[in-house]
């Protein structure tokens, strides 16, 4: 209203947004949001009723001093909408770095205010959860998966879709929240509650023994009616099926045998009865009463029964049915305890297990071991060196004491991660850099805080195919600007060019950044008075809108493509500020920005007496 009241509210402007640290410690985040902003920008207008509010809350402030100018501004609040405004942002996914102007508007000054704080709502909250979902993805390593556990502890059931989109944005391979997994196509993935291990007791396994016995001749036809590996109906009892109380008894049998009667009787009732639910994925939370003498025994009593009947099955089929033992997933998770130790004790026992029944499969790769309970990337480095199933299956045993080592393969983070809890907020900011053509520019004792003006580019140099520097320029001026050939090279294949640069923040030093010419141009065109643009268009050559799913899916494609192209002293996930310093990315400015804003500067800057 004080833009409208002072005659300024159309004056074409241009802001940027940027952050000024990275979070968690560390140098790099992984940009995301584009999607959200384009989606407010093409919503932009005002209805009725919302038009009601603002005259209400005018006229409240001001009584009927002003009514003439409120209802004129009303009338051109009526008229705002998406289509008075243009947008350029890097290419969601993109690794980003502080200070670099990642997203920019042009349009009336006014109108763009009235989206600042939905805007930064939107970038800053996709950028931050991406960007620890990218490191845990990165400190987790290429062979081990990373979920997301965080619904019940999102700040709220908006947060937590948003939390479970941008985790999967960054990385992560699969989430608890089904509705997420629905929405945006992720894939499901999940344990059951201790609670379920609990609302079973000695009773029930009892309960599970007779009705297996019954019925139970040498006779009975394999997989009749509802097997174990077919589909069940509503159940009267627990085993139905002739293949089901088969499985049962095998179980029981392997229990008596194998020696591990001294497990928990409503633990193995309870793994016994998901097992019939979910034959084909079997994932045990073993933690609920003693992880090494009932949970994992349990779990492989009840493992080992589900594999000699899959291995039945193939035996009477001439082809391999859906149910071959490669199509199981099986799997332990831990929830307490020092997860590294009883990892590789876990493995141990189902190696014996393995040994003694003749099922290799249960030594396997393919045998999960899921670890959660407050995992961060401290956490996930502090378990140390990897042990994979293949050497436990050799013999391996776990030395244990001083020595870091751990066998989790997949990692369930919940409230690290949805929560952000070690960094809860990213401290992105919107400024404006020009008004009517006029470089507008925000000075400050912190020299961190003062801002760059004038209309922007960034680019990116590349040698030998690694990103090495990101330059920021004026969009008017040419880039890169004449440049001489490193003594080394000459011309053709292999040449490379001395770029310069200066530092942003003092001392301001020159630089001379190595690049093979593959400059890339970062702000993109995605939103302009037709509507969406360039990457937020579904197909080539039409301005409609690209859908949720993806937009989503070109995030995540990039955010692995990008991750390869830089060292990995820029990648890394140590929160130690002093590791952050010395292994900073280069953020530079291009000699001509520089020397404009160094003379706006001196026009602005105040004389400080001396006496």
């Amino acid at each position: 209203f004080a833009y409208f009241r002072n005659g300024r509210h159309d004056q074409v402007a241009d802001f940027e947004y940027f952050f000024r640290r990275a979070p968690f410690g560390g140098s790099f985040c992984l940009f995301n949001g584009v999607y959200e902003v384009v989606s407010l920008i093409e919503g932009l207008r005002f209805n009725e009723e919302e038009l009601a509010i603002v005259r209400q809350l005018l006229t409240s402030a001001h009584g009927d001093r002003f009514q003439n100018d409120v209802e004129a501004f009303i009338k051109w609040l009526a008229t705002v909408n998406g289509s008075m405004i243009s947008a350029r942002a890097f290419p969601e996914g993109s690794v980003v770095f502080a200070s670099e102007p990642l997203m920019t508007l042009r349009g009336p000054i006014a109108v763009i205010q009235l989206l600042e704080s939905a805007l930064l709502n939107a970038l800053n909250f996709a950028t931050l959860v991406a960007t620890k979902a990218a490191r845990l993805v990165l400190v987790a390593g290429p062979n081990a998966s990373v979920l997301e556990f965080g619904l019940r502890r999102a700040q709220g059931p908006g947060a937590a879709m948003l939390a479970s989109k941008y985790a999967f944005a960054g990385g992560v391979h699969a989430s608890s929240n089904l509705l997420a997994c629905s929405t945006y196509g992720i894939a499901p993935r999940g344990t059951h509650a201790h609670a379920f291990v609990q609302s079973f007791n000695e009773t029930d396994l009892a309960r599970l023994a007779l009705e297996a016995s019954e019925g139970g001749s040498a006779e009975e036809r394999l997989f009749e009616g509802d097997g174990i590996f077919k589909g069940s109906g509503e159940r009267e009892c627990f085993t139905k099926s002739s293949e089901d109380r088969r499985f049962v008894r095998d179980v029981l049998h392997l229990r008596s045998v194998l020696n591990a009667q001294d497990t928990h009787d409503g633990e193995l009732a309870a793994f016994i009865s998901y097992a019939l639910a979910f034959p084909m994925t079997f994932i045990a939370l073993v933690d609920t009463y003693d992880t090494l003498r009932s949970g994992v025994p349990n779990f492989c009593l009840v493992a080992c029964a589900l594999l000699r009947a899959s291995n039945r099955l193939q035996q009477q089929q001439q082809h391999p049915p859906p149910a071959s033992t490669s199509s199981l997933k099986l799997g332990i998770r831990l929830d307490s305890g020092d997860l590294a130790l009883l990892s590789c004790k876990a493995r141990e026992i189902m190696h014996k297990f393995a040994q003694n029944t003749g099922l290799p499969f249960l030594e396997s790769s393919s045998v999960s071991v899921i670890a959660s309970n407050d995992l961060d990337e401290s956490a996930i480095s502090a378990l140390g060196t990897f042990v994979p199933a293949s050497r436990f299956a050799g013999g391996y045993v776990s030395r244990g004491g001083d020595v870091a080592e751990h066998s989790i393969d997949t990692f369930g983070v919940g409230t690290r991660l949805a929560a952000c809890a070690q960094q809860p907020a990213l401290g992105g900011v919107l400024k404006l850099t020009e008004l009517a053509g006029r470089p507008c520019i925000k000075m400050s004792d912190d020299p961190a805080k003062s801002t760059l003006p004038f209309r922007k580019q960034v680019f990116r140099l590349f040698n030998n195919g690694r990103a090495v520097a990101d330059v920021i320029a004026r969009e008017s001026e040419e880039f890169p600007p004449p440049t001489a050939l490193s003594p080394s090279s000459t011309s053709g294949a292999g040449a490379v060019d001395r770029v310069l640069a200066r530092e942003r923040l003092y001392p301001h030093a020159k630089l001379g950044v190595a690049s093979d010419g593959n400059e890339t141009a970062l702000l993109e065109n995605v939103w302009d008075a037709s509507g969406p643009c360039g990457r937020m268009c579904g197909n080539e050559g039409s301005r409609s809108m690209m859908s949720e799913r993806e937009a989503l899916r070109a995030s995540r494609k990039r955010a692995k493509e990008q991750v390869v192209m830089f060292p990995k002293s820029i990648m890394h996930t140590n929160s130690d500020s002093n590791s952050t310093r010395s292994n900073s990315y280069v953020v530079a400015l291009s000699p001509q920005l520089y020397d404009r804003t160094r003379a706006i500067l001196d026009d602005n800057a105040r004389v400080h007496l001396v006496s």
